[in-house]
């Protein structure tokens, strides 16, 4: 009776995963607030409804209520639906505007209406906290009181205020800084019931990976992985000569060195010159440095001798159509971006292109060629030299020489250096004599004035370390080389036994990559004071690590983990050093600056990790199966996959779930139906059908469940780069 049932659970399972996914694809085009409509629909819900009741049905038949961890953990997930639903029905969100030294007890919605409060808030002020020395918001904070309590209620991000059943958030802000707009939920019932969902489900999966009698645990000692060691034996930059031609002058060496240890306020954080004159560099030329001349020297002639330097042919193109508009055949030269009238070419071109129609992909090849020309003109006008310390009323920040409203609040001795700073050190630098002295004047004030907010003699170090020593994206190609080379001879061993597998050269290979990846991301902390989770850049850095690590562990287990996590790796690292992929190390913003972020981010990569050494082991066993067929080197691997879709499924299910409490005490949703939100549930309940294989006919076929597992990945694609380039949304910090 039971088997004639329980395809109903798994079909509507299916159908609500389709649904989902058609929905992100159709809210592109929608507004926010009606794509999240969709969801809501009454026929989705009364879909969520039928799983859940076919889903206890099967529950109750199979009597699994008897395998306490178990039913515990199905239990849960109903839990946390029936909080979902009760926040739906039962739930209030709005939001609250106030000025400065006004009341009021009203809160307002745009699809639910007013509310009147029990209770009334006044603002006492508003104020943008900046990180120390920069104008880069770390917070927003507002100062409130209840009634005609005199108590300060502070609320900022990540840090709420809650009376009477109401939570207020900090939303946003008045332009003139003198109002604020709170975010308000009233959602009594469906957050406890949600909660109490999440806390059974930590609960059943600690009991799971616990308990003696679990699936996890008999798999973890199942007799193939006695028989399961797989043994045996196997297995520079070019430049072109700088005394070709004469260079244009620059600053020497030792000038160099001291300029580039000045600080700056560059890209909303206080570093060094050297950084910024890297990243100059890098963007003109491809290269850190350039026929021998630091970077800060390539920075510094620029400064002093532009009438030189924009004759240089070092600005590399790589598409042809921007070397054909220049009028170019290799590297162009500044000059090369105008005509012989002194106008502007890439404007020229887009105005053409608007009258022929151009394309997204040719408009956002002449923004990138445009770049290249615009950091010049920047640097050029003085805009991006902030290094002059300067007092204002959150403490001292560092300014540019063209600001001069804010010259004109310092002291006169301190104007005159602002002003004549650049100007000093030219004239030094034309009669040949040394300027270090002026540059280690400007050095000590800023150290002075900046104080705390100036980065730490370890972080500077490590910064310095960082930008000579860093070469992820050559270590990337190395990295995924090797891996393809391993895979490919693990694969020869599999198909023909008498070529034996050698691993001691890739193991090797792969602990002294993980110090070398170990040694990249702790200085990226060191610098940013937090762990490498901001951007995709450093998730993708933390894949890579991840797999390198699980490797190693995993190898002393079964031998095939160490060439599938080198290529995880390879390709991890890979894409982190794609170009829409921004290595650049920023603060935090201030909804980010919460301890949940480690812990939701950290789970997501493991089981991001794990998913891409299930594809690869999947993708070996077909590899198997196609070219010489062996059931039982199939089944040692589907049993090594089963194995890792615990940890898997336990991690990205934690990882979701940690993400919507983090949500919740960010911005009072813990669930808002954003793309990565959803593509995200969607990759959790498509690995749950392998998970439920023994009640699935076609996935109790070792093959079959192979190629479920290879395919189900594309899923995980789409959530972590799908999601970034395609869809966009709250979650999107790629391209």
């Amino acid at each position: 009776m039971i088997k004639r049932f329980q395809w109903i659970p798994f079909s509507l399972l299916l159908l609500l995963i389709l649904i989902m996914a058609a929905f992100t694809i159709v809210g592109r085009s929608m507004e926010e607030e009606s794509a999240i409509q969709l969801y809501s629909h009454p026929l989705v819900i009364s879909i969520w409804g039928a799983l859940v009741i076919s889903s206890l049905y099967i529950i109750m038949k199979r009597k699994l209520h008897r395998i306490k961890s178990s039913f515990l953990f199905h239990i849960s997930f109903l839990l946390i639906l029936a909080g979902a639903l009760t926040t739906h029905i039962t739930s209030y969100k709005g939001n609250i505007h106030l000025r400065e030294n006004e009341s009021s007890d009203k809160i307002y919605s745009a699809t639910q209406g007013e509310r009147q409060l029990p209770f009334s808030l006044r603002l006492k002020s508003f104020e943008i906290i900046p990180y120390q020395g920069t104008h880069t918001a770390a917070d927003f904070r507002s100062t409130l009181q209840l009634n005609s309590d005199t108590t300060d209620i502070h609320i900022s991000m990540n840090r709420i205020f809650e009376r009477e059943g109401y939570r207020f958030y900090q939303h946003s802000y008045d332009q003139d800084q003198k109002g604020t707009i709170l975010m308000v939920s009233y959602d009594k019932w469906g957050v406890r019931l949600t909660y109490t969902g999440y806390l059974l489900l930590l609960v059943s999966i600690l009991s799971i990976l616990l308990d003696k009698n679990s699936r996890f645990r008999q798999l973890l000692h199942h007799p193939v992985w006695k028989s399961l060691i797989l043994a045996g034996a196997l297995w520079g930059n070019y430049e072109e000569s700088q005394a070709a031609r004469q260079l244009p002058q620059t600053i020497d060496p030792a000038t160099a060195e001291a300029m580039g240890n000045l600080l700056i306020e560059y890209q909303d954080r206080i570093t060094t010159v050297e950084v910024y004159a890297t990243d100059f560099t890098k963007k003109l030329t491809g290269k850190s440095h350039y026929h021998g001349l630091s970077a800060t020297q390539v920075l510094f002639g620029w400064i002093f001798n532009p009438e030189e330097w924009q004759y240089e042919p070092m600005i590399k193109i790589k598409n042809s159509q921007d070397r054909e508009l220049l009028g170019i055949t290799g590297r162009a030269r500044f000059v090369d971006f105008f005509n012989s009238k002194k106008q502007y070419k890439i404007k020229l071109a887009e105005i053409e292109g608007l009258r022929n129609g151009m394309g997204d992909k040719r408009r956002k090849e002449l923004a990138k060629l445009d770049e290249k020309a615009e950091i010049i003109a920047m640097l050029e006008s003085g805009v991006t030299l902030k290094i002059f310390p300067v007092q204002s009323k959150q403490g001292y920040h560092l300014i540019a020489p063209t600001d001069t409203a804010e010259i004109a609040s310092v002291d006169e001795q301190n104007a005159m250096l602002i002003k004549n700073f650049f100007s000093l050190c030219y004239q030094s630098h034309k009669e040949g004599e040394d300027c270090v002295p002026w540059i280690e004047k400007l050095h000590h004030l800023q150290q002075n004035k900046l104080g705390e907010a100036a980065p730490s003699t370890l972080q500077l170090k490590a910064e310095h370390l960082y930008i000579h020593t860093n070469q992820t994206a050559i270590y990337s190609y190395i990295v995924l080389t090797v891996g393809i080379l391993a895979f490919i001879l693990l694969c020869i061993h599999l198909f023909h036994p008498n070529k034996r597998w050698n691993e001691k050269p890739f193991l090797l290979f792969i602990i002294l990559s993980l110090l070398y990846l170990t040694y990249c991301i702790t200085l990226r902390m060191i610098i940013s004071g937090r762990l490498p989770f901001s951007n995709g850049h450093e998730t993708l850095l933390t894949i890579g690590w991840l797999s390198q690590a699980l490797a190693i562990i995993g190898n002393r287990k079964l031998k095939v983990c160490l060439p599938v996590g080198i290529l995880v790796s390879g390709f991890a690292l890979l894409a982190s050093s794609l170009s829409d992929m921004d290595p650049k190390i920023t603060p935090l913003m201030p909804v980010l600056n919460s301890p949940l972020l480690s812990i939701h981010v950290s789970l997501m990569m493991i089981s991001y990790t794990l998913a891409g050494f299930i594809t690869l082991i999947s993708f070996a066993a077909i590899l198997t199966h196609l070219i010489r067929t062996n059931d039982e080197v199939e089944e040692r691997f589907l049993i090594l996959n089963k194995l890792l879709l615990y940890p898997t499924l336990f991690a990205m299910t934690i990882g979701i779930f940690t993400g919507a409490i983090w949500a919740n005490v960010s911005w009072g949703d813990y669930w808002a139906w954003d793309p990565k939100e959803t593509w995200a549930l969607i990759t959790l309940l498509l690995y749950s059908f392998a998970f439920h294989a023994s009640l699935i006919p076609p996935l109790q076929k070792s093959i079959n469940m192979h190629l479920f597992l290879f395919f189900a990945f594309i899923s995980l694609l789409v959530t972590y780069f799908g999601v970034n380039y395609f869809f966009g949304g709250m979650h999107s910090y790629g391209g």
